[in-house]
């Protein structure tokens, strides 16, 4: 279901994450590109035992939130994942309780710091300001042997096309420098920038603001 209300026509190559077959092999492509992001490292050490499952459980509920509140788009092959959510129903809130159930189940470090990792996130949030409508970019996730092919490009050109249309802004944070430039080549800019020297880790906060031509 497309809970957001965003697309009349999807865009080319692109469909909804829908059913349980989806929404696992989307989570694979999710765990495969995020694995070794800058905050679930702190979060989930990756010597860790149950790494990977921990972090695909992650990924699958993640998913299965954010469905609830926005959409998720895939292509054929599962090899590029987007999560879409209003900015104001993310589903990251969910995440740092499946992240406190981990807690019990693995080590009360990995709980903890996820629990520490997401309050991070909120407190920068709390005085960002948003427009109604803006869309927030949960995730945007390609599978390593399909980088360099454009699909984010692709992808992007038409999500902002159709957002362009509807005068919605969009928001998203990441944790590189170099997603912080390919974001700003698209229209991007940085409204905040935060550093937390304990998790060495920098997030650039950024927003494009709806191009009404």
């Amino acid at each position: 279901m497309n809970n957001l209300n965003l697309f009349e026509t999807l865009p080319e190559g692109f469909r909804l994450v829908e059913n349980e077959i989806d929404h696992k092999l989307a989570s694979l492509t999710v765990t495969q590109a995020f694995a070794d992001y800058k905050y679930p490292v702190p979060a989930i050490p990756a010597s860790h035992s149950s790494y990977m499952r921990i972090y695909n459980d992650l990924s699958e509920t993640w998913i299965n939130n954010a469905e609830k509140v926005g959409l998720i788009l895939t292509n054929d092959d599962y090899s590029a994942v987007m999560i879409l959510t209003p900015v104001d129903k993310s589903a990251e809130l969910d995440v740092v309780k499946l992240g406190n159930k981990f807690s019990s189940l693995e080590t009360k470090e990995v709980g903890d710091n996820f629990t520490r990792i997401f309050d991070y996130i909120g407190e920068d949030e709390k005085d960002l300001k948003f427009r109604k409508g803006t869309v927030y970019i949960e995730a945007f996730a390609v599978q390593t042997p399909r980088q360099g092919q454009k699909l984010a490009s692709k992808l992007m050109r038409q999500l902002f096309e159709e957002l362009d249309k509807q005068d919605r802004d969009v928001f998203l944070f990441t944790n590189t420098d170099r997603n912080a430039a390919i974001y700003t080549h698209f229209g991007f800019e940085t409204i905040k920038k935060h550093t937390v020297e304990e998790l060495n880790s920098t997030t650039w906060f950024m927003l494009r603001r709806a191009q009404n031509k």
